[in-house]
């Protein structure tokens, strides 16, 4: 174990040459003398100065922190395509994503990119892709494959939370039936101009 103490504060500073060929780094080994983990801080002339986490013996690279604070998961250059944006990128070649998970109960979520473009929300604990975002815009509600700007799932259905079926709400429900059809359930119309209905 090593200890450093002292009563007006302490700590460990790395240095490195400068000579474009030399960086710091902290290595983790086993029992077996195998190394594990390593942090890299490249601060040679001909380096870009960040810091590293490395694993596998210094084959994967895990997490890369920028000296403008953009920090990278799974990725070496974070944030250098985002238009600006600083801040977190996580980075893969197999489904990145960020899962939540409440430690007070069993449902998980993940916000995760796909092979096709696509942004999801991923309820992994019910095994279903609740809503998806593609490249062209397009949104879905149940579904994967959106065709137009907002696509519900069939036999779902979208409503106002004041809708009261009758006539004492002031809100909407839009419900599909299946083979069975639509249903439009408005609490209470109110026309400006013309009303056109087209019975086929």
């Amino acid at each position: 174990n090593l200890i450093i103490s002292a009563s007006g504060g302490s700590g460990v500073i790395f240095k490195g040459t400068g000579d474009g060929s030399n960086k710091n780094a902290l290595y983790f080994k086993n029992s077996s003398n195998t190394e594990k983990f390593r942090i890299i801080h490249d601060a040679s002339a001909n380096g870009t100065d960040d810091l590293q986490f490395k694993a596998n013996a210094n084959s994967v690279t895990v997490m890369t922190m920028l000296q403008n604070g953009n920090v990278g998961i799974g990725i070496t250059s974070p944030m250098a395509s985002s238009d600006g944006i600083a801040g977190l990128e996580i980075g893969g070649s197999a489904a990145p994503g960020l899962t939540i998970k409440s430690t007070s109960s069993s449902q998980i979520y993940s916000l995760w990119a796909d092979a096709s473009d696509n942004l999801n929300i991923q309820d992994n604990t019910n095994n279903a892709t609740r809503l998806t975002v593609n490249s062209s815009g397009n949104v879905g509600i149940g579904t994967a494959s959106p065709g137009s700007l907002l696509t519900i799932k069939d036999t779902g259905d979208i409503s106002t939370a004041t809708f009261i079926s009758g006539i004492t709400g002031d809100g909407f429900r839009i419900e599909d039936n299946g083979s069975d059809g639509t249903f439009l359930e408005v609490d209470n119309i109110f026309v400006r101009n013309t009303l056109r209905t087209h019975i086929f």
